[in-house]
């Protein structure tokens, strides 16, 4: 019988609505109660807090000073620095303990923001495992003295952390250490501050963890297209290796109805770039057993290369990153005998825990180690794949 094809585009965005967590503008003249101020002095007066040589914890309504970074976490905060030598304005994020407020969080990380011509030439982010920082990234300062900017840091689930001077982007770094915690505001010297707010973060469609399903391989192939949003930069020289400026290496892991990995593999991805996969030829035409699964559950991973290369990346996945976009058909099963319909989507954002990490890279190293070349998928091509029937 033939059968009629309809294909059906769903491109519907996903839907995260942002939180607010706290907000205070201090017109209530006080600093408020959920606030905890560490060391140091507070004062509000006319609509502002100045901060000298201290910290103040910031709670939620109710007291509760535990934040989190699952579903991303902003901190924003307008500042005014007032010494022009020795000043500075410290964010410290999701840490545990708190050594003092002169030497900071004992696992936690931080931002620090100082006037142009200070005793610190350069911004930072810094990372703190057992009170050891490690650096995240450093930027030549950019603010004066005595004029009042905005500072916001994001802290994202994948592990990125980003640091905005007046919605300027100056530091993206990664660490995944720590997913919860307290946040603290500090200066050695003295600060004004205004307009505190701190919200999660709308889950955009380029994270780096993503899932989609795919059905009915056994009456229509099923396609994914991949590109890459340029989030982790790009240069002006153009390629397809993943050495280029930019380029993702986007890690496939697919697996049966029943949980059984039956196939990995990891392709480069260049910013402005677009690559295809198809589900029958390329992720069950190599499966680990002789089974040949009708659906599949796609996970896709993207990461940044190493050493410019993707190679075995989706056994060992390096630093998590955004920047990746991907969308699939699958085949329904239509209302009149022998039709199909077609849908193509986006791939969900979804968030990944330690544990599926490691369920992940262990089965995807298994198949490279033990597989003797069966499970490991064939790799991207370079275009786009439309929908298409057996």
């Amino acid at each position: 019988m033939k059968r009629a094809i309809i294909f059906s585009l769903a491109l519907a965005g996903i839907a995260s609505a942002q939180v607010n967590l706290l907000t205070e503008d201090f017109s209530g003249g006080a600093v408020p109660a959920n606030f905890v101020v560490q060391a140091g002095t507070a004062i509000v007066a006319g609509g502002v807090l100045n901060l000298f040589s201290g910290c103040m914890q910031l709670g939620q309504v109710g007291g509760n000073t535990n934040f989190s970074r699952e579903r991303g976490l902003s901190v924003s905060v307008d500042v005014t620095i007032q010494d022009a030598a020795q000043g500075d304005f410290n964010i410290w994020g999701l840490y545990d303990t708190l050594g003092s407020c002169t030497v900071g969080p004992m696992n936690g990380y931080s931002a620090g923001v100082f006037p142009t011509g200070s005793d610190n030439a350069v911004d930072v982010q810094t990372a703190f495992v057992n009170s050891v920082g490690t650096s995240l990234g450093t930027t030549p300062t950019s603010v004066a003295a005595n004029t009042r900017f905005r500072v916001r840091q994001e802290f994202y689930p994948d592990g990125t952390i980003r640091l905005f001077v007046n919605n300027v982007l100056i530091l993206t770094g990664t660490d995944r250490s720590r997913t919860n915690g307290s946040i603290t505001l500090r200066t050695w010297q003295g600060v004004n501050l205004d307009n505190i707010s701190v919200d999660t973060i709308d889950r955009t469609n380029d994270s780096s963890f993503q899932v989609r399903y795919t059905s009915n391989l056994n009456l229509s192939d099923s396609v994914i297209n991949i590109t890459n949003s340029g989030a982790r930069g790009a240069g002006l020289a153009a390629g397809t290796s993943a050495s280029t400026t930019g380029a993702l290496c986007v890690n496939v892991y697919a697996f049966s109805p029943d949980e059984q990995m039956v196939s990995c593999c990891s392709c480069p991805v260049t910013p402005n770039g677009l690559v295809s996969l198809s589900a029958r030829q390329d992720l069950i035409s190599n499966t680990l057993t002789p089974a040949v699964p009708t659906s599949l559950v796609v996970k896709l991973l993207a990461s940044v290369p190493v050493g410019g290369s993707c190679t075995a990346s989706a056994a060992s996945v390096g630093d998590r990153s955004s920047g990746m976009l991907a969308y699939g058909t699958t085949a329904h099963v239509g209302t009149s005998a022998g039709d199909i319909q077609i849908t193509e989507t986006p791939f969900a954002p979804a968030s990944l825990s330690a544990g599926e990490l490691n369920r992940l890279t262990q089965l995807c190293n298994f198949i490279n180690a033990n597989g003797s070349g069966f499970g490991i998928c064939r790799s991207c091509r370079l275009g786009g794949l439309g929908a298409g029937r057996l």
